[in-house]
This record gives structure tokens, sequence and C-alpha cells, in this order.
């Protein structure tokens, strides 16, 4: 839920679904149904923002027509998080094929930019790497980059 009325929240302040997007990795169509949603029982970019408790109750009408859900989905995925890992394992895999092979082994209503969420947070799998900038002073170090130019032929 917290996600959910913080995407609101940043709609409220004039982002685009784009930026939203950006910052918390849904779906534009998710960010425009929640959005949609917010308008529904009454936010609205010209009035002032409101109380989180009171949005979240006004919200919650909605989650008894199925539309919110009450366990946060990575809490779903986390019993299988020992399976999760023993997939990383394979040098070859890709996030996508770990959400198509949990999709097929527990059936759960899991979306792949959530599992992509999940991977990149409990396992930094797909983050970049970490690089170290080394300052020196002007002339103390000559350093080159190598790298492939096109065909020697």
């Amino acid at each position: 839920m917290n996600e959910i009325v913080e995407m609101i929240y940043q709609w409220h302040q004039g982002a685009g679904f784009k930026s939203i997007r950006r910052s918390l990795g849904f779906d534009r169509n998710t960010i425009r149904k929640y959005v949609t949603l917010a308008q529904s029982v009454g936010v609205s970019r010209e009035e002032p923002f409101p109380v989180e408790t009171d949005l979240v109750k006004k919200l919650g009408v909605v989650y008894h027509r199925g539309l919110l859900r009450e366990t946060p989905v990575k809490d779903l995925i986390t019993p299988y998080q020992d399976w999760v890992q023993e997939l990383l394992g394979h040098p070859e895999i890709t996030a996508k094929q770990v959400w198509r092979l949990f999709r097929e082994r527990t059936e759960l209503p899991v979306s792949y930019w959530t599992m992509k969420r999940y991977l990149r947070t409990q396992f930094q799998f797909g983050a970049p790497e970490v690089t170290v900038r080394m300052e020196v002073e002007p002339g103390e170090q000559a350093q080159v980059d190598f790298g492939y130019g096109g065909d020697d032929g």
C-alpha cells in the first residue's frame, strides 16, 4: 500500500507516468490504473494531497472489490527465496526466466516487474557493477582504455 500511496503522491506533485515508472519500477498501465483510482476517490492535483490514512481508507473500499492485495507480493515470493537463489546460480539465467519458472512452479500472480524488483533488492541481480574512480593529481599517472574498434580483416 505504501508504494501505491507514493505513486499517487508523486503524480499529485506533478510527476509524469514515465518519471514515476523510473522512480518506483511500476508499469505505466499500473500507474495509470492507480492514478485513475485515486481520482475516483477525489484526489486531484488542484487540491491539497489528502492525509495518508484518509487516502488509505478511501482506497480500502476498492480493496474489497479485489483491486488491491492484502499481502504484499514480495511476501508471496519470500517463501521460495532459497529456490530463487539456486536459480540465480546458473550463469546464463535472466530475470525473465526466473519469473517464468516461478509462475510455472507456484501459479502465483506475480508480475515480471515485481519479480525484477525483488531480484534486485534481495540479490542485487541486474544491478550495475560497482566501479571505483581513481583520484590522482594531474600528470602523476597515465591511463589507457583498450577496446575493439571493428573488423581486423
